[in-house]
């Protein structure tokens, strides 16, 4: 949801499943129009070296999912 000038919300973005940090940031900024050209400096500027949370890492090797709900 992104919440605009009049103070109303916008759906943006819909999944079965939760969003990562990095996939809300990336669909924002192509909601937005602030995708840059992918392989560009300023993409990388944007996105950074690194892409998830220390959460969000290694999900193949966790026991339980549950606590992502």
């Amino acid at each position: 949801m992104l919440k605009q000038t009049d103070n109303s919300y916008a759906c943006v973005a819909e999944s079965e499943t939760r969003f990562t940090l990095n996939e809300t940031k990336e669909e924002l900024l192509r909601v937005l129009g602030l995708k840059e050209e992918q392989g560009s400096q300023l993409e990388f500027l944007r996105r950074g070296y690194k892409t998830a949370t220390w959460w969000e890492e290694d999900v193949d090797l966790e026991l339980s999912s549950a606590w992502r709900n």
